[in-house]
């Protein structure tokens, strides 16, 4: 039988390393993207994969009913799901000490996202997941150090590493529940802030570089396929990096 994985924010540069992997492994996978816009960038990663079957499917995770039809749409294309991969998430950048600049939308959008959003896609799509299947969370070290890139970012997913926790008690032994927590990625976004900083956080990691989307993509893969006695835990994909290098 074919596995396949569903990936949330699969266009984004986490989401279609993860697609590319798992397609070379032969799985089927939806990627899913947030609205219409969004659209090219997801049939562009369809048409990047290696071999057939994969769909484009839109899913925003601020949304319930649009969740319900991602999972309509999923069961009607491939009947079951091997793999959930929770990765759709934002973030805004906000020094510590400017807590104005958190402001309730942006409080409420991080909440609504990382915590509800991962939630319900769980919730809507347990019934479909296969025995033996894998739901994957993206955390973040910033949810156990407390320092990323603003106070509710990190506090939502400390959230997202209890949830994981919980999640993997209440749908065991059915399913496996696993987060992944990236240090810094080597992705575009990190690419444009201050070379210094950038260039400090690097010298700060003692694998000496910042993680590739690549090495994201491996772990998830990796949680999937080869750790099948793990469950409710978060795997850290950070270098080793010491709690005070993101100041």
């Amino acid at each position: 039988m074919t596995k396949t994985i569903f990936i949330t924010g699969g266009a984004g540069a986490i989401g279609s390393a993860t697609c590319r992997r798992f397609a070379k492994a032969g799985y089927t996978v939806a990627v899913a993207y947030l609205n219409a816009a969004e659209r090219a960038k997801a049939d562009e990663v369809v048409v990047s994969l290696d071999g057939t079957g994969h769909i484009a499917v839109e899913c925003n995770i601020d949304s319930t009913e649009s969740i319900k039809s991602a999972r309509d749409t999923i069961e009607s294309k491939f009947g079951t799901l091997t793999v959930l991969f929770n990765n759709a998430g934002w973030t805004k950048f906000i020094p510590p000490r400017d807590l104005q600049g958190i402001d309730d939308d942006l409080i409420d959008g991080l909440l609504r996202t990382h915590i509800k959003g991962y939630f319900v896609c769980v919730r809507e799509l347990e019934d479909i997941l296969e025995e033996g299947g894998c739901i994957i969370n993206t955390s973040s070290i910033a949810g156990e150090i407390g320092n990323g890139s603003n106070i509710i970012y990190s506090a939502a997913k400390g959230a997202v590493d209890i949830m994981t926790r919980a999640l993997a008690r209440a749908l065991a032994p059915k399913l496996r529940v696993i987060a992944i927590s990236p240090g810094m990625i080597d992705t575009g976004i990190v690419k444009n802030i201050d070379t210094s900083w950038r260039d400090r956080q690097e010298a700060e990691t003692p694998m000496k570089r910042l993680a590739t989307v690549e090495e994201l993509a491996e772990t998830v893969y990796g949680c999937v396929e080869h750790m099948p006695f793990t469950t409710g835990r978060t795997i850290h994909v950070d270098g080793g990096r010491p709690y005070d290098a993101l100041d």
